[in-house]
């Protein structure tokens, strides 16, 4: 599944198949994956120069999932973890000239135990 990306003020087509933002060489991948709930998303600057480009997000824009309060973010190529986002916040990246970067959000789970 591809999902519609947004340049931080424009409006997220979810139903579209793909978004290749044209001025920006920006291309934004998105899939469901396990644990149910979590997606990974890749940001491609397709840019062969020109330094990195900066390009903001919302997982709430990613997945048609109502149900999750916070997502924990993982950087797949090394294991760092992002942070613990709301889905309706920002996540900034910046994007070396063809690189990737790559996520996975797994809905966040407080486990609570009684002592």
């Amino acid at each position: 599944m591809l999902l519609s990306c947004y340049e931080s003020t424009a409006d997220v087509d979810v139903g579209s198949d793909v978004v290749d933002l044209q001025q920006l060489h920006i291309s934004v991948w998105v899939k469901p994956i396990q644990p149910v709930g979590s997606i990974a998303v890749a940001v491609l600057n397709r840019s062969p120069s020109k330094g990195p480009k900066s390009f903001s997000f919302r997982l709430a824009d990613m997945t048609h999932n109502t149900t999750v309060s916070r997502y924990r973010v993982t950087e797949v190529f090394d294991g760092r973890f992002v942070g613990v986002f709301k889905p309706t916040n920002d996540i900034d990246v910046r994007v070396n000239p063809t690189g990737v970067y790559f996520i996975t959000a797994v809905p966040f789970v407080t486990v609570c135990q009684e002592l």
